[in-house]
């Protein structure tokens, strides 16, 4: 009775009709096998495996210049209504010069979704697989397999792990996970070549980029570009068409990014990098002057301003030509502090990376040699001491006459302007930014240009008029009064910068580095001969004290602080997707604590009672994005809108599943009619899903 048993065991083996996993077939080069079952849901499921000998391979569902991809012939199946390869990612294979083919080596396995007609009864699969095996020749190879598949039908523990692990190198849909960010989609202008830019928050490590778009074009190896410690890459992939009536402008085309062994996969159309016309530049450049002067009026200058204005009446009743290089000094100060900006900017898109207007206020030491500069000319406008400039920098002036009027001081206080400007968006302002930011070199300079023609315009217009400095009052016993208002506004600047580097570096620091300024001022006060060399070492511990306090508040406070509330989540690029698509509406409001017109917004509109009701309201979500520190993956977010700067809020839904950007001057009725319009999709969600997100 047992060699009974034992023999009917091997007989149902051998026979694959009614056999859960078939045994390998050996064929020329290679073995093919069949696993199939259901997993704990009761979902069908099975995987083709096969096994290649050393040396040969075979091909992707686009195989390349050469071969064919493997398929499966399913006729004669019962109760089957669909079943589809999935495909895990393939590497690319240069031969022959520039031979490109698509190809897997040793142990490959496809799984198979599988759907029934009837769920409640089994599937009878009869499925003729045909795929070829290639070395220096190619053999075509078939089997046909017979199996049955049912929903009580288990994999045991190696299958599953066998599946998981073919899973696993599958290309993930990019809406369906947050790893990477595709940055820009461009088609150049003579349609010769792709561009994609990517970021990685893990980092890339050998990657490529697979395009497929039809029979009609060839897709040569990319150009790949890494930088940014690997987290940024750009991929140049040359466009061949096949046949010279055809263009791949406005084409479809499936992109696959693939990097160690796994990626992720999105179809796109390249959007046309269209060459701007002059009169579109000339746009950009009213934008950028009108941009500029709006900052005159943003809180980040007022104290600034009050600083000049200050200047200005104790020149009331001066001779003209005074005043008029006072101001042009002012002016070639701001002028000259945006090239120096626009310099730096080209420079760091230059080495690869990614740079935002305001950018220097995420960076520590900055925020502390400005929280010194603000609290010393506050100290010498409250009387604590008089700043005096060396005597070769008082020879600023074009004639020795005028050497009292210290033209450098001016000059200075249009780089200080610019400096405390760069924190602040302002309308208009962003539009030109982000044209500057996507464009060369020459786009950056001419913009920037621009933007300090405007920020520069009212010293400008003194400088053209002087006699209007006669409208100002006269000087009087009252401006010892103004002193000491305009000193409190630099010294409540110079709070707020101290408060942003607590944000960065933690609060122990940043009162650290508040002790040190009040003992600078003190310093002031000393004799002569301990005055500089005291002033110098205080100086010395503040720009120390970061290194030296580090390292603790890394200890303090070993993960980020959750900005989550009851009402604002923090912000999840791959979790607003899947809200969309439920159905949900969401705000994302990117901000910083640098950014002062984020805060007015915050005051003025995000934390009114209308609008705390509004994000209250079932189905909305509200996700706050701090930019406060470096961020890539918050600077890449901003370039998918051509945006580089803040603050940026922008409003997804059903009806808007691209987003709808709003100004950067918030108002509660912009901000309610957005959210209407993202809501106005909702009762069709089931009928269109959004199909992408940036």
């Amino acid at each position: 009775m047992r060699l009974f048993f034992l023999a009917l065991l091997a007989v149902l083996w051998a026979f694959p009709g009614y056999a859960e996993t078939t045994p390998w077939v050996k064929l020329d080069n290679s073995q093919v096998r069949v696993v199939a079952g259901a997993d704990d849901a009761g979902k069908l499921g099975a995987g083709l495996g096969i096994q290649l000998d050393e040396g040969w391979d075979t091909y992707w569902r686009t195989p390349g210049d050469a071969g064919i991809p493997v398929a499966i012939d399913t006729t004669g199946s019962t109760n089957l209504k669909s079943l589809t390869i999935l495909w895990p990612v393939p590497t690319r294979v240069v031969q022959f010069g520039n031979l490109e083919t698509f190809i897997y080596t040793h142990n490959v396995m496809f799984p198979l979704t599988v759907e029934a007609e009837n769920k409640a009864a089994p599937v009878h699969l009869k499925m003729k697989v045909k795929y070829a095996a290639c070395k220096e020749i190619c053999t075509f190879l078939s089997h046909e397999f017979e199996l049955d598949l049912a929903a009580d039908k288990k994999l045991s523990p190696e299958e599953t792990k066998l599946f998981k692990e073919a899973d696993a190198k599958l290309a993930t849909p990019l809406n369906q996970q947050t790893d990477i960010t595709i940055v820009s989609n461009a088609l150049d202008k003579d349609a010769s070549h792709i561009r994609i830019e990517a970021t990685s928050l893990k980092g890339f490590t050998k990657p490529d980029l697979y395009i497929e778009g039809g029979t009609s074009f060839r897709f040569a190896e990319n150009e790949i570009t890494l930088s940014d410690g690997n987290k940024k890459a750009v991929f140049l992939a040359p466009v061949q068409a096949l046949m010279s009536t055809q263009t791949i402008a406005d084409k479809e085309l499936t992109f696959t990014l693939a990097d160690k062994g796994q990626g992720v996969e999105w179809k796109a159309v390249p959007v046309n990098v269209a060459s701007y016309g002059f009169g579109h530049f000339l746009l950009m450049l009213g934008f950028a002057i009108i941009g500029g002067l709006i900052l005159n009026i943003m809180p980040c200058v007022l104290p600034v301003l009050s600083l000049k204005i200050l200047g200005v009446m104790k020149k009331s009743g001066k001779e003209s030509p005074i005043v008029r290089r006072s101001f042009l000094a002012s002016a070639t100060g701001i002028i000259t502090s945006f090239m120096v900006l626009a310099t730096l900017v080209v420079g760091l898109k230059a080495a690869g990376q990614t740079v935002g207007w305001g950018f220097q206020f995420q960076e520590p030491y900055f925020l502390i040699v400005l929280s010194l500069i603000l609290t010393f000319f506050a100290a010498n406008l409250f009387g604590f001491f008089e700043i005096r400039l060396p005597q070769f920098l008082s020879n600023f002036e074009l004639t020795k006459s005028h050497k009292s009027e210290g033209y450098l001081e001016h000059f200075l206080t249009g780089v200080f302007a610019t400096l405390l400007a760069t924190p602040c968006s302002a309308p208009f302002l962003g539009t030109a930014i982000g044209f500057a930011f996507s464009q060369g070199a020459f786009e950056v300079f001419a913009l920037f240009f621009a933007m300090g023609i405007g920020l520069s315009l009212p010293y400008l217009a003194f400088a053209a008029f002087p006699k209007l400095v006669k409208l100002l009052p006269k000087p009087g016993a009252w401006m010892v009064k103004a002193k000491l208002v305009l000193g409190a506004l630099l010294l409540a600047t110079a709070v707020w910068v101290l408060w942003v580097l607590a944000s960065q570096e933690g609060v122990i620091t940043s009162l650290a580095i508040t002790v040190m300024l009040a003992m600078l001022i003190i310093a002031f006060k000393l004799p002569k001969k301990l005055r500089l060399g005291t002033v110098a070492a205080l100086t010395i511990v503040c720009l120390l004290l970061p290194m030296l306090l580090m390292e603790k508040h890394e200890e303090q406070q070993p993960a980020e602080a959750a900005v989550s509330t009851d009402l604002w989540q923090d912000f999840d690029l791959g979790r607003v997707k899947t809200l969309v698509a439920d159905g949900n509406v969401v705000l994302v409001d990117v901000t910083a604590d640098w950014c002062l017109t984020c805060k007015a917004n915050k005051l003025l509109v995000l934390d009114t009672a209308v609008v705390v009701d509004l994000l209250k309201m079932p189905h909305t979500v509200a996700m706050k994005a701090d930019w406060t520190n470096r961020d890539q993956a918050i600077a890449d977010y901003l370039k998918t809108f051509g945006r580089y700067g803040i603050p940026f809020n922008v409003v997804y839904g059903p009806g808007a599943p691209k987003g709808i950007a709003l100004p950067e001057l918030l108002s509660e009725d912009k901000l309610r009619k957005a959210l209407e319009k993202a809501r106005g999709g909702a009762a069709a969600k089931d009928e269109q899903r959004p199909s992408e997100l940036p």
